[in-house]
């Protein structure tokens, strides 16, 4: 007997390669046998202590610590006492000492025990007993590394799933059984602690190859790390033993605290892949808490390789496992095994068992294994998160069987789909029994045994119990005959389960459940019983109904229910191999199924069968389809019963006809109409029950594919308007100025009344000061391209604008041009009447001033501003605001008149355009129609007439004063009017100011009524306007070449708008600009004109006006003006006294300057400058209309002048 005993041995280490002799010598004796020397030690590896082929040897108070490679090595060697040792650090690559990467290939840890074959037996040493012992008793074995990731060839030849077992195994302790041919032996390990080791696989303890018999007791197993199983306690055998062996791990052991990143079996792993293993393993007194592995965190014990019927024997007695946790899952089959406890092909015997506070794992994992149960047995406080089964997740073939007295309690377990305490997969063929997944195992019909559940939670179904069969099942125990003597088998499960379990307290249609085998409704979270169900239906619309699928317990299940369709009653159900209409997966918590129904007639209707994809017999529900009658209701509004495209004979509800015509498209399901983006516009009216369709003004709509519903088809419009042709304002909404938009507005805006009148009075004296006049002709074109831009506005630039240019424009249409609330409540049809205010008020404004000046000429306070005003001549002032205004009332008129049809199923209803609220020439529009007509025939049409025909009026007024002298004085108060729009224009182009005029008129009707751009029109215009440009660059109307320029650049502007009508706000900022700038230039020149009295547009003339300005001083010219109107009132007096004879009068095309013009009446000026009298005209033969006058003044009342 060998003493080795109170010696401590430090950072030693060397290699066996040292020694040419040794090597020599092992590889003569191992290295062609199985499992040899390279397989349990390596070659290369370092040791501090090594034996080879001893016996009897004892190791007393050893120290071993910061070794290279192995501490403790021992190989086939017998009768091993190691007691009260100490092993620290040993192979310490996984510490940092040395380079990491070493460790891949050089092994390590703390202590080795190998027993490899030999070539023959007398190379075994000599052991005193048949039955040798290797004892390792109150010893410490902490910090090894054993890290070994490098195969050799001998780890190469082996099965992968070994591989990863036998690579860098035990870093604390590692035992290699690879041979129990030359002495049998076996391990005895009592009090030993185990700590903080680390390797590839079994990182605390392990055992491989052979199943020897092995004992443990108080063996501490803590804070192991492995990449791979076992990391606390690792046992692997995969080689068979010829000999009854036992492994037992008993008396308080402890394996905690230990982590496998990518194994299982973390507290302790057993697998065997032989038949001949281990006689019985048993595991008492032991307890496993806070491991973490990817499954079998606590407990993880497979037989592999071994038939269904052999399997490994195993007891767990009084063992506890708490707190141990699941890392990851990877695949299917690693979510079934994951669990705290997982058995595979396992026969188990669990008595005061405790499996609890698991996490992220459920408590207990069964595959292929019996579980037999004695004692009192609890599996509490366990989650399967993403996966079922919390307490219990066990296979078809796999089954508890109670042995009286036995308790099995499961509390408080949850899972996040099925089974919150137990989870049985289903099995494939239900065509044969299969056994019960519960199982007594007594003669006696009362037995002592007792299944209690409470707490446990499922987020689908079966809070206690999902899956498994308990009708359709069979009792492979003596119970059978004592208990179901008198039942048929396939109810007989049931009823044990109900009267002998008493799973009162867990019996609600949640609770306990299995595979779904029929259909049913589902009624406020329960089951519907009912076989026949009628309800209502809209064709083509898919409807839901709430369904379940029943267990053959009762319970609320899960499946795939198969739909059969028929039109008209129901028919006989169809036979579970037909083909279904359709397949639905129904989940347990009331699924809502889809179905749509589509009438096949009128009047027909629609029913359908629903049957379970899984079909029983003995389960009424199951054979008996649950069906559905379907009513179809009518349409609703804007939706008709039209043909199906994909469907032939089918009908649905889409869009009536109307919305057909209309390009809509419908969504019964959503109840949803789409429109067109082409200002289509679409309602109902529930009073007649008729569709509407109209074309919407242009910028009412919002000219885009809009989504809407019966219910608010105000969607359809833009700028917050409603109504019929989004005519109207929404609710609690009214109409601005300047726009067409509504907005939430308050009476504080009629202050603007103040504004306006204020601004009338303005705009009169800025033209009379000015002499801003159409007799001048410097703002006819300007007038010209500001009407036209705005009767376009609408369609070439809709909402875009720019501040100041877009009110400039506005303001010469003599519009507010601003958007801008005016009072709470106006309409779009009040809106139409305000139109009229501004240019009615300005004209009251000039009559004013006309009646004034009448009166108060010859006064002697007041007689000289009443001649100022003559000098400046109101009918001019009055002929221009007719001008400005022209347009604005041609719309507002067009406004009024202009009428839409909008479409009542097929039924014409004529309603105003621009306020489809309002029905044409009723109700409120009545009186607004009546007004507008009067207002054309008197003002409208005799104005446009007028100007139209001037040139034949002049012609014919000429005629007519040669046979009728009486109508002369007619004709002069009338005749000043026509020379205020002709004055500028040759004698041949008259006609030029009612050429313009018609074409504002044309252009107004033309674009009255368009709901989208439409280019034919812009190039109809286009060519209008190339035209017109083409007349002003030959000659030109005007008899002054500049205006002729002036028109021309007007309308070369006009054009480039047009052309940028795609790009608003790029024609709008450059062409407003110059013709804003042009308009600053025209009030420039008006305001140097007025100065200094001389209206010609000459440059040459504006030279010397302005030499001759700066000669003067401010005495001459005050001295000028009063010898001017002294002159005035002596030719006035002398003509009241003087009698003048009748002279014929004749031009030659020539004209005075307008300051030459005699004031004090109304007078003719010759070719050759003489002057007659107004009161003689009777006896005057007055000169042909081409005369060409220039210039004339109002005769306010010529006898009294």
């Amino acid at each position: 007997m060998a003493v080795i005993g109170l010696i401590t041995f430090e950072s030693c280490g060397a290699s066996i390669t040292s020694d040419p002799r040794l090597v020599s010598d092992i590889n003569t004796h191992y290295s062609s046998v199985p499992y040899g020397w390279e397989f349990g030690i390596r070659l290369e590896a370092y040791h501090t202590l090594l034996f080879v082929n001893g016996s009897d040897l004892t190791l007393e108070l050893v120290t071993v610590q910061n070794g290279i490679g192995y501490g403790l090595t021992i190989v086939n060697s017998y009768d091993i006492t190691i007691n009260g040792s100490y092993f620290y650090r040993n192979g310490d690559t996984c510490f940092g000492s040395r380079n990491f990467f070493l460790g891949i290939s050089n092994p390590g840890g703390n202590i080795r025990i190998v027993h490899i074959p030999v070539p023959s037996l007398s190379y075994c040493p000599y052991v005193k007993q048949d039955s040798s012992v290797l004892t390792i008793s109150n010893t410490v074995a902490s910090n090894g590394c054993n890290l070994i990731l490098q195969l050799n060839e001998a780890i190469k030849s082996m099965p992968a799933e070994i591989r990863f077992v036998v690579v860098g195994f035990g870093g604390g302790i590692g035992l290699v059984a690879a041979d129990y041919e030359c002495n049998r032996y076996r391990y005895e390990l009592d009090s030993v602690t185990l700590v903080n080791n680390h390797a590839t696989a079994g990182a605390n303890f392990a055992l491989v190859v052979l199943p020897v018999p092995i004992t443990m007791r108080q063996v501490i197993s803590h804070l192991g790390v492995s990449i791979f199983h076992g990391t606390g306690l690792l046992f692997a055998t995969f080689e068979p033993l010829n000999s009854r062996s036992e492994l037992s791990i008993q008396g308080t052991s402890t394996s905690s605290n230990n982590i496998a990143s990518n194994g299982r079996g973390t507290g302790i792993y057993i697998v065997t892949y032989v038949k001949e293993s281990w006689n019985q393993i048993s595991i008492q007194s032991c307890s496993f808490h806070n491991n973490r592995g990817i499954s079998g965190s606590g407990i993880y014990i497979e037989s592999r390789g071994v038939g269904v019927f052999n399997k490994l024997n195993v007891s767990l007695t009084n063992v506890a496992l708490s707190r141990n946790s699941a890392i990851t899952r990877y695949d299917n089959l690693q979510e079934v095994i994951d669990a705290t406890v997982t058995l595979i092909n396992i026969d188990c015997i669990i008595d005061g068992l405790s499996i609890a506070d698991s996490f992220g794992s459920r408590g207990l994992s069964l595959i292929t294994s019996r579980v037999y149960i004695r004692g009192d047995n609890v599996i509490s406080n366990n989650v399967a998160p993403s996966g079922s089964g919390g307490g219990v997740h066990m296979d078809p073939y796999s089954y508890f069987i109670f042995q009286p007295p036995a308790n099995l309690s499961f509390l408080n377990n949850h899972a996040d789909n099925f089974g919150g305490g137990i989870y049985i997969l289903p099995r494939l063929n239900r065509t044969v029994q299969f056994p019960c997944f519960i199982q007594i195992d007594s003669p006696s019909p009362t037995p002592d045994v007792k299944l209690y559940a409470e707490g446990n939670t499922a987020n689908i179904t079966g809070n206690f119990i999902y899956g498994g069969d308990l009708l359709y099942c069979t009792f492979v125990t003596n119970f059978f005959y004592s208990f179901c003597r008198n039942e048929t088998n396939s109810f007989c499960a049931y009823s044990v389960f109900q009267r002998v379990f008493n799973m009162s307290n867990e019996n609600d249609s949640r609770s306990i459940s299995s595979t779904g085998v029929g259909v049913a409704l589902c009624e406020d979270g329960d089951i519907n019983r009912t076989r026949n169900y009628v309800m209502t239906a809209t064709p083509g619309r898919a409807f839901h109904i709430n369904l379940l699928l029943i267990s053959e317990t009762n319970g609320i299940a899960i499946g795939t229910l198969r739909a059969y369709f028929f039109n008209g009653p129901p028919q006989p159900p169809q036979p579970p191999n037909s083909l279904p209409n359709l397949t639905e997966f129904i989940i347990a918590d009331c699924t809502p199924v889809e179905f749509v129904a589509y009438q096949y007639t009128l009047n027909g209707n629609f029913s359908m069968s629903l049957f379970s994809t899984v079909l029983v017999q003995y389960f009424y529900e199951s054979y008996t389809p649950l069906v559905i009658t379907i009513k179809f209701e009518e349409c609703p509004p804007l939706f008709g019963l039209m043909p199906t495209n994909d469907r032939n004979g089918l009908l649905s509800c889409d869009c009536n006809s109307y919305l057909m015509e209309a390009n809509a498209n419908c969504n019964i399901n959503s109840s949803t109409i789409t429109s067109n983006p082409r200002n289509k516009w679409i309602g109902y009216n529930y009073e007649d029950t008729c569709t509407y369709t109209g074309d919407c003004p242009f910028g009412y709509c919002k000219g885009e594919e809009v989504t809407f519903t019966i219910n608010n088809v105000d969607e359809q419009c833009a700028l917050d308007r409603s109504g019929v042709l989004c005519g109207g304002c929404a609710e609690g909404y009214s109409i601005k100025l300047g726009s067409n938009e509504c907005g939430q507005c308050s009476n504080s805006y009629l202050s603007l009344l103040l504004v306006f009148g204020i601004a009338g009075v303005v705009l009169v004296i800025i033209l009379i000061l000015l002499n801003l006049t159409v007799t001048i002709g410097t703002i006819n074109g300007l007038i010209f391209y500001a009407n036209i831009v705005k009767i376009l506005k609408p369609i070439l630039f809709q909402t875009d604008s720019i501040p100041v240019l877009s009110q400039f424009i506005s303001w010469i249409n003599l519009d507010f041009g601003v958007n801008v609330c005016f009072y709470d409540g106006m309409t779009p049809s009040h809106k139409i009447w305000w139109q009229f205010a501004f240019p009615i008020y300005i004209w009251i404004i000039i009559g004013i001033i006309t009646i004034a000046v009448k009166k108060m000429t010859n006064h002697r306070f007041f007689d000289p501003v009443t001649r100022y005003f003559i000098h400046f001549k109101i009918v001019n002032i009055f002929a221009t605001l007719l001008l400005l205004s022209y347009t604005k009332l041609i719309q507002t008129l067009v406004n009024i008149f202009n009428r839409s049809s909008i479409e009542c199923d097929g039924e014409a209803k004529t309603v105003l355009y621009y306020d489809g609220t309002l029905d044409y020439a009723k109700g409120s529009h009545l009186p607004m129609f009546l007004f507008g007509f009067g207002f054309l025939c008197v003002v409208i049409v005799p104005y446009t007439l007028f100007l139209f025909a001037l040139p034949l009026v002049e012609k014919g007024v000429a005629h007519l004063l040669e046979k009728c002298q009486g109508f002369g004085r007619l004709w002069l108060k009338i005749k000043p009017l026509t020379d205020a729009y002709a004055s500028p224009f040759k004698n041949n182009c008259r006609f030029w100011v009612g050429f313009l005029i018609v074409i504002r008129l044309v252009v107004s009707l033309v674009f009255a009524s368009q709901t989208d751009e439409t280019y034919i029109i812009y190039i109809v215009f286009t060519i209008i306007l190339f035209t017109l440009m083409f007349s002003v660059s030959l000659e030109g109307p005007y008899t002054n070449r500049y205006l002729n320029k002036l028109e021309h650049w007007f309308l070369v502007n006009l054009l480039g708008i047009i052309a940028y009508s795609r790009h608003p706000r790029i024609g709008v900022g450059i062409f407003h600009s110059l013709v804003f700038a042009t308009f600053i230039l025209i009030v420039t020149w008006h305001c140097f004109a007025r100065w200094n009295g001389d209206f010609d547009l000459n440059p040459q003339s504006i030279i010397k006006s302005l030499k001759k300005s700066t000669k003067r001083t401010r005495g001459f010219r005050n001295a000028t003006s009063e010898a001017t109107d002294s002159k005035l009132e002596m030719e006035t007096s002398s003509s009241d006294r003087t009698t003048t004879k009748s002279t014929d009068v004749s031009t030659k095309g020539t004209t005075t300057n307008s300051s030459s013009t005699v004031m004090s009446s109304v007078v003719s000026v010759a070719a050759d400058g003489s002057k007659f009298n107004a009161v003689g005209a009777s006896r005057l033969k007055l000169a042909p209309a081409n005369a060409g006058y220039r210039e004339s003044v109002l005769d306010l009342d010529p006898p009294e002048y």
